[in-house]
Formats: structure tokens, sequence, C-alpha cells
């Protein structure tokens, strides 16, 4: 499988795509992508999403979690926190629960709740969690 830093690079090769226009793409600094692209930093999902945008693939895919570009039409996405929330219904998981096997702490729950953008590394350890694919947890395919 391939890191999301490895994907990004072939993705932009194979497209034959520099930094500077994705960015200006995108609306992120160029700044940001070098920084993606040597894996030196964590993304937040809502520009994962304009990733998964602007190269029609799944955040499965982007994220090197699986081989299929994309296989559904993506739909838009809810809010992470309402999302999260039916799963957490849907499973009866607590948060308490979800801290205990994700190691992601109430803090972060409550700031979801507000509109912060949680991180990747949140999103695959709740997805893997949960047993469901990142598109899935997060509305794109439902």
């Amino acid at each position: 499988m391939y890191t999301f830093a490895e994907r990004l690079n072939e993705l932009m090769l194979e497209k034959n795509i520099k930094v500077e226009e994705l960015s200006a793409a995108i609306g992120i600094s160029p700044s940001n992508i070098y920084a993606w692209k040597r894996d030196e930093i964590s993304l937040h999902l809502s520009k994962l999403l304009k990733l998964t945008d602007f190269f029609d693939c799944s955040l499965e895919f982007l994220t090197g979690r699986s081989n299929a570009v994309l296989d559904y039409k993506p739909q838009p996405c809810p809010p992470f926190y309402l999302r999260l929330r039916d799963f957490m219904i849907k499973f009866k998981v607590s948060g308490y629960k979800l801290q205990k096997h994700t190691s992601i702490g109430f803090a972060y729950l409550r700031k979801w709740e507000h509109g912060a953008d949680p991180r990747i590394n949140s999103i695959i350890s709740i997805s893997d969690f949960f047993g469901i694919t990142l598109d899935y947890l997060v509305g794109r395919d439902r």
C-alpha cells in the first residue's frame, strides 16, 4: 500500500501538474503542498476533500488504503461531527469507548461538535474502529 505522500506525488506526476498549479486550483499554499509531498504535516479533512475533488478519487485511494480510484458517485459531505454522531448511535458507542479504542480525546469530540476540522489520522483511526471506509465515514459514499 501507498502512503498519502506517495499517492499525492504519483497523482501529480500522472496528471503532470506542478505544485504551484495545484496550489492555485485548490486554494492551498505551495508550502503546505510541498510539506504534504514530503509527509511532514498531517492534513485536515477539508483539505483532503479538496484534493479528492481535484484528482477525482476517493479518500481511500488518496490515503493509500485502496487501489480503487473511485467506485461510487461522491456525495456532498455533511458536517463531520453529525456523521460521527450517527455512527456512534448506530454502533452504540459512547464517547468514552471511542476514546478508549482510538486514543481520540473528548476535547477533539467537543471541537468537532463545534465545527472544527478533524485531521486525517483521526478519521483513519475512527474508520478502522468502525470497520468502514473513510469515504463512508465522512459521507462521500452513502
